[in-house]
């Protein structure tokens, strides 16, 4: 609902914080419109959220990019997502590199969840050529990035209009695997998404 409020083309340029920042502003406000389903209410989202217990402290602390909480219950779940640029080769590295995928695998973001989302935001190419690229680089090196013997990248359907893809990853010590969601989001004019 947040990306559907958003002109992706007047941020193809722009820094990931940027983009970031605007989805979840999109986020937030289709939340609270009086027009949105009514499971709405039950949620809210927040950006660049503190991460505890990693040995740092204040603002050195690492930061989870989006994280969306439900109210109204005793635990309040959470789904924490950590966005990146696409735009390039490089780009896809630091997607899978320490500070995108890494994160989740050295278990400094949702150490104590099974599912967490990474978001990738396609400024250059197609949707499908990443998405092709980012699934090549797991199957290439699988024991790197954690991936379990079934957990390869494969589509999920979770939102119609959006392309998103799942993948399971093992992590270090004694943290239990993690699913992850890739959702991956055009943002440029010229940008079609996957058929």
């Amino acid at each position: 609902m947040g990306y559907e409020r958003l002109d992706p083309r007047a941020l193809a340029g722009h820094e990931e914080e940027d983009i970031t920042g605007e989805l979840t502003l999109a986020m937030q406000t289709a939340l609270q419109d009086p027009g949105s389903p009514r499971w709405a209410k039950n949620f809210w989202t927040q950006e660049e959220i503190p991460v505890h217990g990693q040995g740092r402290l204040g603002k050195r602390r690492p930061k989870v990019d989006i994280q969306i909480m439900q109210h109204g219950i005793a635990k309040r779940p959470r789904f924490r997502f950590e966005g990146k640029r696409l735009h390039d080769a490089g780009s896809r590295r630091a997607y899978l590199g320490r500070d995108g995928l890494g994160c989740y695998l050295e278990g400094r973001y949702a150490p104590d969840d099974g599912m967490a989302g990474m978001l990738g935001y396609v400024q250059q190419g197609t949707v499908e050529d990443h998405a092709t690229s980012l699934a090549q680089m797991l199957r290439n090196d699988p024991k790197r990035y954690g991936v379990t013997e079934h957990g390869q990248w494969a589509e999920a359907q979770v939102v119609p209009t959006l392309s998103t893809y799942r993948s399971v990853h093992e992590r270090v010590g004694l943290l239990p695997c993690i699913v992850l969601l890739h959702t991956l989001l055009p943002f440029a004019g010229d940008t079609p998404t996957s058929s």
